[in-house]
């Protein structure tokens, strides 16, 4: 199963969002009052295809970890959920991650506008996917990758 690349040059977000999650999901949850409730938009590559899923966020002081600097597991949810999310636009499958690979290659300052983008290869039953935050001129701060796993009987559950 081979882990998906993201394509070269630049990505555009849909002007649309995908329909919001219910509940209380800290990263896209719209029920949560303390999560980030992200939205997350059709990402679309240079030839205008649909690559994935994106999202731009600010991240604010609550989810800080040393001051001024934003919380190591904040940022691996945030690239948990823009793969979480690759997977079910692309294949309507409910899915939990099974392993995550993190990579942190920059220091996120609290209060810094981040684009979250994920995208997912191809899977039936075990999706791969990738993820990457990065800064609004375009330098990766973080990425992912990992393996979201279907769930059995949970196909009926939508948004």
């Amino acid at each position: 199963m081979e882990t998906p690349t993201f394509p070269p040059g630049d990505l555009t977000l849909e002007p649309a969002p995908l329909p919001p999650a219910l509940g209380n999901c800290l990263i896209c949850g719209q029920g949560n009052p303390h999560g980030l409730r992200l939205r997350f938009h059709r990402l679309i590559g240079p030839d205008g295809t649909g690559v994935g899923v994106g999202a731009e966020s600010t991240a604010t002081a609550p989810f800080e970890g040393f001051d001024g600097l934003l919380h190591g597991g904040i940022i691996s949810a945030l690239l948990d959920d823009a793969m979480w999310w690759a997977v079910y636009t692309a294949y309507r499958a409910i899915t939990v991650t099974a392993d995550l690979q993190l990579r942190f290659l920059q220091p996120i300052a609290t209060g810094s506008a981040l684009r979250i983008e994920g995208i997912v290869g191809r899977g039936r039953r075990i999706y791969p996917a990738a993820s990457r935050i990065l800064d609004p001129s375009g330098r990766i701060l973080a990425e992912a990758t990992g393996r979201f796993v279907f769930l059995t009987g949970m196909m009926a559950l939508r948004f």
